[in-house]
């Protein structure tokens, strides 16, 4: 049975992560993909010091901007810079609570972005995000569980 996605960022429908991401829906699959990749972005930013909406509104200001993403992001897929929406979700707290957990929405998108290959026969466009993420190796940043 699939489900259809509420106000969720993140769903995990199953304890094998192959098998969660076959259960979700296409809308589900879209926005867990964009929940894991806000976490992650959050996890970055939340080791950069970026802990508030005032101190994100300072760094991402217009002169401040560029020198930011060259500090923060080393060769970030994106042009644009990284959003704040999910910062205070739930996901996101936990995803940067230690490294164990952002291993796990690591290797997680990376099975949803699998699945959306298979679906679709196309990469996600947030593919490349995956790809960053491993070089940059965001669980490092994390402070070890226990």
């Amino acid at each position: 049975m699939k489900f259809k996605p509420a106000n969720v960022q993140i769903w995990f429908l199953d304890a094998d992560l192959a098998k969660s991401a076959e259960y979700l829906c296409d809308a589900a699959l879209d926005k867990t993909i964009e929940g894991c990749v806000a976490a992650l972005t959050d996890v970055k930013l939340y080791a950069a010091g970026v802990r508030s909406k005032r101190a994100y509104q300072y760094y991402f200001s217009a002169e401040n901007r560029q020198d930011t993403l060259d500090r923060v992001f080393p060769d970030w897929p994106f042009r644009k810079q990284p959003q704040m929406k999910y910062y205070t979700s739930r996901a996101s707290k936990w995803t940067r609570m230690c490294r164990e957990h952002a291993k796990y929405v690591l290797s997680y998108i990376s099975v949803l972005l699998d699945e959306y290959q298979y679906r679709r026969s196309r990469p996600h466009p947030l593919s490349k995000f995956a790809d960053w993420a491993e070089a940059v190796d965001l669980p490092s940043v994390l402070p070890a569980s226990g």
